[in-house]
């Protein structure tokens, strides 16, 4: 992943922490998780998936969360219910590997 990219992520996940009164530590900790990927679009989805599973009941976190990525990386999903079907379809298929 590149530095403008690794950037550009590390403002989303700023602005996500923001906005769902995440502790500063753990912002900096996923920072460093989701910039540490060498593959921008694997780390662009494991990240949806997290908020996803995170704020699926903070419905106005998860679609601001949701919206800001899309706005980073909009050639992987083309829409946010794309985003959420893609999160819940990995979800269930979590739940069959137990």
């Amino acid at each position: 992943m590149n530095i403008f990219k690794k950037k550009q992520l590390a403002r989303v996940i700023e602005s996500i922490g923001r906005a769902a009164n995440i502790e500063p530590y753990e912002v900096n900790s996923l920072i460093k998780e989701y910039t540490n990927y060498d593959n921008y679009e694997a780390a662009i989805k494991d990240l949806i998936y997290k908020i996803y599973r995170v704020f699926n009941d903070d419905i106005d976190v998860r679609n601001y969360s949701l919206d800001m990525i899309r706005g980073i990386a909009p050639k992987f999903f083309k829409s946010k219910e794309e985003m959420i079907s893609y999160s819940e379809k990995r979800l269930e298929e979590s739940k069959e590997d137990f």
